[in-house]
């Protein structure tokens, strides 16, 4: 599904063109997807989203429920990246950083180990190392540590900004699993595991690291390469892939097009040399430019295969086998002789003797003397006794039993003869007129077909004649001869002309689609054409402020440098895709990649990397840069300082350099930063010797100033106390950011309340987390925290600021060392 920022700047565009209705629709189809465009090509009706879309393009109030809108992400901070055996580290070592923008340059001398950290988290974040791309195996080697032989990890800490919770992403390796093993990785924390943190995609739209190997290649690697870096931040694949959709669409016609002339023309040649009078007609028909279709059908025959259905019925007759055909008639004669035997005597006499022994027991039990008594038909004497009733009950139910045997043989038989003439006359009679208007001989077949019918009538109530045994042995011999005279026919004629009509008809079918493919092929070329237009003014439009970041990086890395930076353009020529950077040399336009040195090239990689990195959107709010300092004379390494100084005003800016210059370059231009060295011991023992903070950065001003003899005593007893201010309220910005980052709350909230601290007593009440009206509170916070002296300590760094102090500025540095570390540190200093 596009964003609804893409699908608005899409219907603006569609708005001001003069694009007709039904193109357009074949854009927005296509921007659905695939199905969807074919739905709309194959005659469906207009998606809910496409009428809402026509109906926003024309300025009306759509009803259907709003168009999907990009998910806010939240932005991640690196609080720590933590090494085990990976690469140049050994024994576990730890970078730990403020979760916050700002600018923090870790350093080490070439072999320190500090790019194994800036390694260990792109290994971790992608699953590989650039360093490694389009190079043999052999460069993976070595990932683990020489001087260790335990389980190899690698992790790093984040904090999502505006959330509690921290969150963990590591992979490890047992000793022997592969590189590519443990992916992908462990999420502990923020959120349940990888696919949910959702940061796929991300790392290719808005890749936040920029290593020594892509700095150096970036503008030397295939010229696709850093087009398809610039275009996946733009976030316009699905317009790019809707109008892959349409070309795949047209192409896919334009190939049937031409399968349609093909398929023409070897029939045409194959129906010029059959005999058949319809392929004489059809022939004549297609070669015209643009056949009549209809008459080629008509033509051929009609629907394929129709002179050969009429032999389809009988051809596909069902008929017992002879074997079958004597099974019945044996088992319709033994239920007529078992019928026979049950009926000895007559069938009519048995019922009527049942009925009368059934009266007379009845007449006994209602009417009849206590036994013995006489008979009271024939006056017998004593004849009605018990064993009389005895053996009249018996006889009764024997002479039932029989009739019932009587009715279930002649049921079976009456089965019997329907399913024999089911298996004779089931689609007998439709078959053997099909077969005669087909032209076949059935005379002998009908005949023996009315014989059987005949005798069938006749003796059904009562049985098979005698002579129905012969009239369907003889019915069936004939209907198998025709049955087998047609599937003769029907072989002969497909071996003859079915073939070729069955071209004409396969070609009918991709004729007619081809005639109905012309206005689509015109329709999606036109939309086509308009989409790749429509692609060029949104790809300016959202590449513009990567251009205008760009170009200021640009124009405070190019110090002493005579070329200027122009356009930047993602240009296609054909299949052939690239990023064109055009410059000026002392007036002259040329290209960069033609008159840049290597130094220039990596700073306008940096230029590049540092806003495509920043873009909305993202959901990093760090970057990490590893040895930018390539190929840079001292300017543009002050330049570069300055870049990364900007940069770090927004994001968390992580810089790995074995080049002294840049930190140099840091600190005698004042950029706020953090410095961390690393330093590699035997045996790949890495340790991190981190800087001084900015409070005690401001203390070792005050106590330089203190101890400096040649400056006069009411000098130093006015701007010490200066910079002791300054120490204390930076010891508070450290604890309210920790403390509220940690509770969840988004920077941009944590450093607009920071702008509003003024005064050295609202930084502490918002330190303590009292109002600034709680002023006794505020001291007494102080003093629990730092004694008495901390208190008087304030009001000395307050008057400072208006006149000379008298105390020993000396002392006033140790006071205010005390006073920030227990700041810092959230608790009472010794001593």
């Amino acid at each position: 599904m596009v964003g609804g920022a893409l699908v608005d700047e899409l219907l603006e565009l569609l708005a001001e063109s003069d694009l007709p209705d039904e193109v357009g629709d074949l854009v927005l189809a296509a921007v659905e997807g695939k199905a969807s465009l074919e739905s709309l090509l194959s005659g469906g009706p207009s998606g809910s989203s496409r009428a809402q879309a026509r109906a926003v393009s024309r300025g009306e109030t759509p009803s259907a429920p709003e168009l999907a809108t990009d998910e806010p992400v939240a932005a991640a901070y690196i609080e720590e990246i933590a090494i085990e055996g990976f690469r140049g580290v050994g024994p576990r070592a730890r970078l730990q950083f403020e979760p916050a923008p700002g600018l923090t340059l870790v350093v080490g001398r070439n072999g320190s180990g500090k790019s194994s950290f800036a390694e260990a988290l792109e290994m971790l974040l992608t699953g590989t190392l650039l360093r490694w791309a389009d190079r043999t195996r052999v460069w993976q080697e070595g990932w683990r540590n020489l001087h260790f032989d335990a389980t190899t990890e690698i992790s790093a800490t984040f904090r999502l900004d505006g959330e509690r919770e921290g969150l963990v992403v590591s992979r490890s390796w047992r000793a022997g699993e592969d590189i590519d093993a443990s992916w992908p990785p462990l999420v502990r924390g923020a959120r349940r595991d990888w696919e949910q943190l959702g940061w796929g995609s991300a790392l290719d739209r808005f890749r936040p690291l920029l290593s020594y190997s892509e700095l150096s290649t970036m503008f030397s690697s295939r010229a696709a390469a850093l087009y398809e870096a610039l275009s996946a931040v733009l976030g316009l694949e699905s317009l790019d892939g809707a109008r892959r959709i349409l070309r795949d669409a047209r192409l896919e016609r334009d190939r049937r097009r031409r399968n349609e002339k093909e398929t023409r023309s070897a029939l045409l040649a194959d129906l010029r040399e059959c005999g058949d009078e319809r392929a004489s007609r059809v022939a004549t028909l297609l070669v015209r430019r643009r056949p009549d279709i209809a008459a080629v059908l008509d033509a051929a025959g009609g629907r394929s295969g129709a002179h050969a259905d009429a032999l389809v019925p009988l051809a596909t007759l069902e008929l017992p086998s002879p074997e079958e055909l004597v099974e019945r008639l044996a088992e319709i004669e033994s239920l007529q002789e078992r019928i026979d035997t049950l009926s000895a005597g007559g069938s009519q006499r048995l019922d009527a003797l049942a009925e009368l022994l059934e009266a007379a027991l009845s007449f006994q039990s209602a009417h009849g003397a206590p036994p013995p008594s006489d008979c009271p038909v024939c006056g017998a004497p004593a004849r009605i006794d018990d064993s009389w009733q005895l053996r009249t009950r018996q006889q009764l139910d024997s002479l039932r039993e029989r009739s019932r045997d009587i009715r279930d043989a002649r049921c079976q038989r009456e089965e019997a003869i329907a399913a024999l003439h089911e298996s004779l006359s089931s689609g007998t009679a439709g078959a053997l007129a099909a077969g005669r208007s087909a032209g076949l001989d059935t005379a002998r077949a009908s005949a023996a077909w009315e014989a059987w019918r005949r005798l069938l009538g006749a003796g059904h109530d009562v049985g098979l004649p005698a002579e129905a045994a012969d009239a369907a042995v003889e019915l069936l011999d004939a209907l198998e001869g025709v049955r087998d005279a047609a599937r003769n026919e029907a072989a002969r004629r497909r071996e003859a002309w079915s073939p070729l009509q069955e071209r004409v008809h396969r070609w009918v079918g991709l004729a007619s689609e081809v005639q109905r493919d012309e206005e689509r092929i015109r329709r999606l070329r036109v939309a086509e054409r308009w989409l790749d237009g429509a692609l060029s003014t949104l790809r300016r439009a959202r590449l513009a402020p990567v251009v205008g970041e760009a170009r200021a990086n640009w124009s405070l890395l190019r110090h002493e440098s005579s070329i200027a930076l122009g356009e930047i353009e993602l240009r296609k020529q054909g299949m052939q895709r690239y990023a064109a950077f055009d410059v000026t040399l002392e007036g002259a336009s040329a290209s960069a990649f033609g008159v840049m040195s290597q130094g220039e090239l990596s700073a306008l990689a940096i230029s590049v990397f540092l806003p495509r990195a920043m873009l909305p959107g993202t959901p990093f709010a760090f970057v990490v840069i590893d040895d930018p300092v390539q190929s840079m004379d001292p300017a543009k390494v002050d330049g570069l300082a300055r870049v990364l100084g900007r940069a770090a005003g927004k994001r968390q800016v992580i810089v790995f350099t074995h080049d002294e210059r840049l930190p140099e370059a840091v600190r005698r231009l004042d950029i706020p930063s953090r410095i961390m060295r690393v330093q590699r011991r035997a045996r790949s023992k890495v340790e991190i010797v981190a800087s001084a903070p900015p409070s005690e950065r401001y203390i070792q001003e005050a106590e330089a100033i203190a101890r400096d003899g040649e400056l006069s005593a009411d000098i130093a007893a006015r701007v010490v106390p200066g910079f002791c201010r300054s120490a204390i309220e930076a010891a508070c910005a450290a604890r309210i950011l920790r403390r509220e980052l940690a509770a969840g709350r988004p920077y941009v909230e944590v450093e607009e309340r920071l702008g509003s601290l003024t005064t050295l007593h609202t930084w502490l009440a918002e330190a303590f987390g009292l109002s600034s009206a709680q002023g006794q509170e505020v001291n007494q916070r102080v003093r629990n925290l730092c004694g008495d002296g901390a208190v008087q300590l304030l009001r000395i760094v307050r008057a400072g600021a208006h006149g000379p102090v008298t105390i020993d500025p000396l002392e006033l540095v140790r006071s205010t060392r005390r006073l920030v570390d227990a700041l810092q540190d959230g608790r009472r200093p010794a001593g």
